[in-house]
């Protein structure tokens, strides 16, 4: 048996679930097969890498970076709006390609920062 072998579960098979983008929260369009991986039944929908979904991708691609609050909120922001919020040297931190995404001890919205509807 090779590595990356399906081993199907005893009861649940081929154990399929919708992964969930781990940032918006929305289907990715995919079925991933977890067979016995998982354990027990999959739920139907999961989060189950840490790969984004197409549009949170292209907001990525875009500048824009995911904030996590200890609050419990968590959302995009776009880089713009960091340089006018934040210390120059966060900034140079958060301009880095490489940082995607942040924490944040009080978020945007905890902080009274959000766009009023």
């Amino acid at each position: 048996m090779a590595k990356d072998d399906l081993i199907l579960h005893k009861e649940f098979g081929v154990n399929p679930t919708i992964p969930v983008c781990e940032f918006c929260g929305k289907d990715k369009n995919e079925v991933v097969l977890l067979g016995n991986a998982y354990g027990g039944e999959a739920p139907s929908r999961m989060i189950v890498d840490h790969e984004p979904c197409e549009e949170c991708q292209k907001r990525f691609d875009n500048g824009w970076k995911f904030f996590i609050g200890d609050c419990g909120h968590n959302g995009f922001v776009k880089e713009t709006a960091i340089e006018e919020i934040f210390n120059e040297e966060a900034v140079e931190t958060l301009k880095d390609e490489k940082v995607k995404v942040f924490r944040m001890e009080k978020c945007f919205q905890c902080l009274g920062l959000t766009q009023k509807e």
